[in-house]
């Protein structure tokens, strides 16, 4: 540790608490940007506390040597241009997880509509007690995302990680214990909350962790795999109860017995297999970088817990690019609802409201009545969601390949090709808003034509979520505060989820059977503004400074 003077005569002349600078803070300048994670001594200048020229000079202990290059991956993970220290096990540990996470999460919110009707007995009402039980998990969700993201930035991601999975499958343990529905499955609900807000901002982060120049390639991928994982789910392990067979409650509870081990095996292939991250960092300090759009502020040495990370997420959204990525996790959460939520309901309801079910009058909200009562509305709410899921599927790697082409310029000439980070956020909001108000002006869902509509709708869709976790986990963002960041995306999205589940849950009851589509399209509409205006903020930028190459995204 080294005490630097306020000014150059070496006297304290200000009174105040001298400036500290660690030696190691000086040795080590901020991650170049067109680097694979590794240091360049030419940023050193603009990284490093500023010396004034006629201060007195440092002693020569302090000049910063020039760090060693990092040794390249030399596997085949090369091409997708991941982080020199992840290893082929670590990356399919990686995806292994992603797969897993969504898996999780789906299961638990399919299985929940069997659960009740089998194990607690509840028939009347339990598209009521469903809504209410989404509503308190989000309450739970939205602070506990970015507890776990800070809390990665201090402990590492992989304990956090398998500790996240071992908390979901105790909680399907649990389940199996509870005999009503208040207090017991709410409790049940509320600590899967405490699961799922874990793995989902783990989720993030370990891809900012992972990711070299490729991160929107590698979003892209892991967009495709969490897809499969919410397939595996719904055409594999949801079956399980039609396996087992005989009692329907006894089948239930032994598919939640099956799913708790399965995902204990699957923390603990994490535990051993995800990369060993071993934080440089303490509880009592560590060094801040903030990173806005065109420069670097100095290393800082703080003080820190926390609650100082918490507040660090909040304060990187000041880099605009940051703060967009916010807004496309908040829009990408309320797409997963408006499709697997509301597109059902519209079309149950569709039929339900013309007399096209052959039982009479079914409960719209009661999947199960619906799947017995009215048959062809099921399936065709079944093939709409699955054509949209397609579309995501087909063209997540796409978006992915955009965020990395259409974020960095070819040249470093003036006549370079306009490239902006925010574009792919653009294209993949606009997309899916429109396609949401087309939907909200619609008719009848049997018409063959709004199949191209949802098709759209997918590509929008994965469009968001893709760019928008490629913004949050980007090389601009510094990697001590990556956990921060990506909890305050996962808190983002948590927000959308709770908006369009009551607003959009309000609109279908009391406006329109659409009219949570039209929610949906004002949502991306506005991320698709704001996105718009990060677009001119960086034109601008560039033309003020003559700088045309732009950090990627």
């Amino acid at each position: 540790m080294v005490a630097m003077p306020k000014n150059g005569s070496g006297d304290d002349t200000s009174g105040a608490t001298e400036t500290l600078i660690r030696t190691d803070d000086l040795q080590k300048p901020p991650l170049d940007n067109d680097d694979d994670g590794e240091f360049n001594p030419t940023t050193f200048q603009n990284a490093s506390p500023t010396i004034s020229s006629s201060s007195t000079a440092a002693p020569a202990s302090l000049t910063p040597p020039t760090d060693p290059p990092s040794t390249k991956p030399k596997t085949w993970l090369r091409f997708l241009h991941v982080s020199p220290h992840i290893t082929p096990l670590n990356f399919l540990s990686y995806l292994f997880a992603a797969l897993f996470t969504i898996c999780a999460l789906t299961l638990v919110n399919s299985m929940q509509a069997f659960y009740l009707d089998n194990v607690i007995g509840i028939t009347d009402g339990a598209g009521t007690a469903s809504g209410d039980l989404g509503f308190w998990d989000q309450i739970v969700s939205i602070p506990m995302a970015a507890v776990w993201g800070s809390l990665s930035d201090l402990t590492g991601r992989r304990v956090l990680y398998a500790v996240g999975f071992w908390i979901i499958a105790l909680d399907l343990y649990f389940w199996t214990l509870a005999t009503d529905l208040y207090p017991g499955v709410l409790l049940c609900r509320l600590f899967f909350a405490v699961g799922s807000s874990c793995v989902t901002s783990m989720l993030t982060a370990v891809l900012a962790d992972t990711a070299g120049k490729g991160r929107g390639t590698l979003s892209g991928i892991v967009g495709t795999v969490s897809g499969l994982g919410a397939l595996l789910a719904i055409f594999g392990l949801l079956q399980l109860p039609l396996v087992f067979g005989g009692d329907a409650a006894q089948a239930t509870l032994n598919t939640f017995y099956v799913l708790a081990g399965m995902l204990v095996a699957v923390g603990i292939i994490i535990f051993f297999t995800l990369y060993k991250d071993n934080p440089s960092f303490s509880f009592s300090e560590r060094r801040f970088i903030t990173k806005p759009s065109h420069h670097i502020h100095p290393a800082v040495r703080k003080r820190t817990n926390l609650w100082v990370l918490l507040k660090q997420g909040v304060v990187c959204a000041k880099d605009y690019r940051v703060a967009l990525s916010y807004v496309s996790g908040f829009a990408a959460r309320t797409n997963g609802i408006a499709i697997t939520l509301f597109i059902p309901l519209w079309v149950n309801a569709y039929f339900n409201a013309n007399g096209l079910c052959p039982e009479g009058t079914v409960d719209p909200r009661n999947e199960e009545e619906v799947k017995e009562l009215c048959r062809d509305a099921f399936t065709e709410a079944s093939i709409i969601t699955g054509i949209t899921q397609v579309a995501a599927l087909i063209t997540a790697p796409i978006f992915g390949i955009l965020s990395d082409k259409l974020g960095q310029t070819s040249s470093l000439q003036k006549t370079a090709r306009y490239t902006f980070v925010a574009l792919p956020s653009f294209i993949g909001t606009l997309i899916a808003g429109l396609s949401y108000f087309v939907m909200f002006q619609w008719t009848d869902p049997r018409q063959g034509s709004l199949l191209a509509v949802v098709t759209l709708l997918g590509i929008g869709e994965i469009g968001t979520v893709v760019t928008g976790t490629a913004l949050a986990s980007a090389e601009f963002v510094d990697p001590e505060v990556r956990g921060s960041v990506a909890g305050m995306f996962s808190l983002a999205g948590s927000v959308g989820v709770l908006l369009m589940t009551k607003l959009g849950g309000y609109l279908f009851d009391y406006w329109l059977f659409t009219g949570p589509f039209f929610l949906a399209g004002v949502v991306h509409m506005i991320a698709a503004f704001v996105s718009l205006i990060c677009i001119l903020i960086e034109w601008m930028e560039r033309r003020r400074t003559g700088t045309w190459q732009v950090e990627r995204g």
